[in-house]
């Protein structure tokens, strides 16, 4: 049974909020990992998650999405979350 909740969305069209800062070390080591590509199911709780009743704003992710962001630019297409609600 396919899970109807994943969704393709551009980049562009995903709205984040601020994020906090993080030591220089966190983004490389996040960065190295979104070169080889977003891999959701390769983790727990991998999906960003987005509310789609609220113009599609990143309910976790932000980080990922950032780094996506920087390295693909808004056309990129991902497999996102919409259910809305933090799952971890």
């Amino acid at each position: 049974m396919k899970n109807t909740r994943i969704k393709k969305y551009r980049l562009g069209d995903l709205n984040n909020l601020d994020h906090k800062a993080r030591h220089p070390d966190y983004w490389d080591k996040l960065r190295a990992s979104l070169k080889e590509g977003y891999r959701p199911t390769e983790f727990e709780n991998g999906y960003i998650i987005i509310d789609p009743n609220r113009d599609n704003r990143i309910v976790d992710g932000n980080h990922r999405f950032f780094m996506l962001k920087q390295l693909y630019g808004d056309d990129y297409e991902i497999d996102v979350d919409t259910t809305g609600v933090y799952h971890g």
